[in-house]
């Protein structure tokens, strides 16, 4: 099964929020977790690394 999701990276007391793009076609300028599509948690996140920079094993699933 394929389930959509938004992901928010949490650190100690920190919360990442990124920003959409003005010219974003759905909600253009507000603020967002990490979003996607994605079959396995591995896969969820691998794209929250890739969206964010942040190494694979630093992260966590909570």
């Amino acid at each position: 099964m394929t389930d959509a999701f938004v992901v928010f990276v949490r650190f100690e007391e920190k919360l990442l929020l990124l920003k959409r793009g003005e010219s974003d076609g759905d909600f253009p300028g507000l603020w967002d977790g990490v979003w996607g599509v994605a079959d396995t948690q591995e896969e969820v996140i691998q794209r929250v690394s890739d969206s964010t920079g942040i190494p694979v094993e630093s992260l966590k699933h909570v």
